[in-house]
């Protein structure tokens, strides 16, 4: 059986001139970040002086799919959900954008 996360709102960091916000590895890989609150994200930004930054609520699978292939573009293919303040990954859940890029979209109707 495969992990699932039911995740009710998804929040990404925007940095200066739209820039994607990452977490830098050890191993020189890099994860991008996402959030499941408004407060999650804040408290990554203010952890890690990211300002100016821009806190975006991921509304639609549309706008999902559109930051992971935005990630995928530099490749970047996994991002952590909730990453830790203290650095390092401890029981982060990681989530493989591959995947994300197969879903399908909601039919307009």
């Amino acid at each position: 059986m495969a992990n699932s996360v039911s995740v009710d709102q998804l929040f990404t960091i925007l940095g200066e001139d739209d820039s994607l916000t990452m977490l830098a590895l050890q191993d020189g890989n890099s994860l991008g970040v996402l959030f499941t609150s408004v407060d999650r994200a804040r408290d990554f930004v203010y952890a890690y002086d990211l300002a100016p930054a821009d806190i975006v609520e991921l509304a639609t699978t549309e706008e999902l799919i559109g930051i992971a292939a935005s990630y995928d573009s530099i490749d970047v293919h996994e991002v952590v959900l909730d990453p830790s303040l203290e650095g390092g990954l401890q029981d982060e859940f990681i989530l493989d954008l591959d995947e994300v890029l197969t879903i399908e979209p909601p039919l307009e109707g």
